[in-house]
């Protein structure tokens, strides 16, 4: 999964996007790997924000990568903090990419209404003492890259399900 996740964020920190990555506005979504296909975003300062739909649990989910240190495994409190609303959430240190740790979001309904109907959010999170990371991301565009690449990514589950050379995943999206 690292390495899977080391080649979303360099085709979306690429300037040139290959064919099956497409741009809405501030948001990209790729259907061109095997593995999973994604809807992310990269802020000013190369903070990532994207769900991303693996197939072979067949389950979707908001990745987050900011600059935070931490230790793998751990959970860290955060709220989510937009034009749409604010929500709780925790998220859960996954592992270590180019020295920032990659973080699963918690609450995905949460956050997917959030990304899907605000402008933009900004993601706080405590550190030590009275200190707080903060990453915002501008999310217009967001619904319709999270549209098609849920759309593709039902239609590549399906034709996995009609496949008998392959077993099924263990839930559907």
């Amino acid at each position: 999964m690292k390495r899977s996740f080391i080649l979303v964020t360099c085709l979306l920190c690429s300037s040139t996007l290959s064919a099956e990555t497409f741009q809405s506005k501030y948001w990209s979504w790729s259907t061109d790997n095997s593995e999973f296909y994604y809807a992310a975003t990269v802020n000013a300062v190369g903070h990532v924000l994207g769900q991303y739909c693996y197939f072979e649990s067949g389950s979707c989910l908001y990745l987050l990568s900011f600059g935070t240190s931490g230790h793998e495994g751990s959970q860290y409190p955060a709220i989510l903090n937009s034009d749409a609303g604010s929500a709780p959430v925790t998220l859960f240190c996954a592992y270590k990419l180019q020295g920032q740790h990659v973080l699963f979001v918690s609450g995905f309904d949460d956050i997917d209404r959030i990304v899907r109907t605000a402008n933009r959010v900004g993601i706080a999170v405590p550190m030590e003492g009275d200190q707080f990371k903060v990453s915002r991301f501008d999310l217009v565009g967001s619904t319709q890259a999270l549209d098609f690449m849920r759309a593709a990514a039902e239609g590549k589950l399906k034709r996995q399900l009609n496949n008998p050379s392959k077993p099924p995943p263990e839930e559907i999206l």
